[in-house]
């Protein structure tokens, strides 16, 4: 089975309060290129617990010249009161949405 794209939209972004010299530089202060994926954390899960369906979760693909990484978070707020990686993985997103306003945009994409 194919699928078509029947229409698509093309949306101009920028940074609204940095440069794109300095948006990368801000991701690198969040360890953006060093997170590891949840389930590599140890004791990130507790006993008899883990990724839950119903929860939202955040995925990051990376890439540099010599490297490719993929890496997810899912229900941040149960584990960011003891885990670094989820409350990096929290202004990541909150700085993506400051700058670019994801939320906003889709909303505007996704209700037209």
């Amino acid at each position: 089975m194919a699928e078509e794209i029947a229409e698509t939209k093309r949306i101009a972004l920028s940074p609204l309060n940095l440069t794109w010299g300095e948006f990368p530089d801000r991701l690198i202060q969040l360890k953006f290129d060093e997170l590891p994926t949840e389930d590599e954390i140890p004791n990130y899960y507790g006993t008899n617990e883990g990724y839950l369906n119903r929860g939202a979760t955040y995925a990051f693909e990376y890439s540099n010249l010599t490297a490719y990484r993929f890496y997810q978070y899912n229900d941040l707020y149960r584990t960011n009161d003891r885990f670094w990686q989820p409350e990096n993985v929290i202004e990541i997103r909150d700085f993506l949405d400051a700058e670019f306003q994801w939320d906003t945009r889709a909303r505007e994409y996704f209700l037209e």
